[in-house]
């Protein structure tokens, strides 16, 4: 556990770190953690993620996943002690890799929040991609089928002359 006095300056860093949405990562056996610093509350008020509670699967000696999910939304008030907190359970998981990497892309878990942002980000981003290779290719072969076809227009329009 540990205790921070909101003081104005204190205030001020939590509150633009909120505001501007910023991110931490972390590392832990060279798998990454990322989660968010707090949320802007439904009155418009900055409010800090205080609780973490950290799950670490392992399978005989090795780490195979991380998941950190936050709690406890402490509304940010100035002259205020705000004390920080974090959990550690340590899971056994037995499954093999392959049965890991058949979970949906949609599914929603309503305790990793930020993990499901990620993931439909990497999905959209994904998507753009592939749109963009698409769209330049039909490009590329338009242009090259209309120099083509003036190449032939030409050959052609000198032969009847």
């Amino acid at each position: 556990m540990c205790e921070v006095d909101v003081n104005s300056d204190a205030y001020i860093a939590f509150s633009k770190a909120v505001e501007q949405q910023y991110w931490y990562q972390m590392y832990l056996d060279d798998l990454p953690i990322w989660a968010v610093v707090g949320e802007i509350s439904k009155d418009g008020h900055p409010s800090i993620w205080t609780h973490k509670e950290l799950e670490i699967g392992y399978n005989e000696n090795q780490i195979v996943f991380v998941n950190l999910i936050n709690g406890d939304l402490t509304p940010l008030k100035l002259n205020t002690k705000i004390t920080f907190s974090y959990k550690v359970s340590c899971l056994l998981f037995r499954l093999k890799f392959l049965n890991i990497t058949n979970f949906s892309i949609f599914t929603y878990n309503l305790k990793s929040t930020v993990f499901n942002r990620v993931k439909l980000y990497d999905v959209a981003h994904c998507f753009y991609s592939c749109l963009s290779t698409v769209v330049l290719l039909v490009g590329y072969l338009r242009i090259y089928n209309i120099n083509q076809g003036n190449s032939n227009y030409y050959q052609v329009h000198l032969r009847i002359k």
